[in-house]
């Protein structure tokens, strides 16, 4: 995993968003949910609709809002890669 991080870093340095989920994917899976979190909301900031979505969801599941208040599962959300829906 590590060798993974050390790519997905520096592709994410360049500006990968895509590289830039997928590190906060494993960051997450590996329990630096923090870590997931910025990196995740820097990129919503940046106008990454992808990473927006994928925040909520973590989030939700890191306040742990139980189905009741959580709403539906939409599923992973629209692929925005180019930054238009598919």
């Amino acid at each position: 995993m590590d060798e993974a991080l050390t790519v997905l870093r520096a592709r994410t340095d360049t500006g990968d968003p895509d590289a830039a989920r997928r590190l906060a994917e494993l960051l997450a899976e590996h329990g630096q949910v923090e870590e997931a979190l910025t990196l995740l909301g820097a990129r919503a900031n940046a106008g990454d609709r992808a990473a927006a979505w994928r925040l909520a969801d973590l989030l939700s599941k890191q306040l742990d809002l139980g189905p009741d208040l959580a709403g539906p599962d939409l599923g992973p959300g629209p692929d925005l890669a180019g930054g238009h829906p598919a």
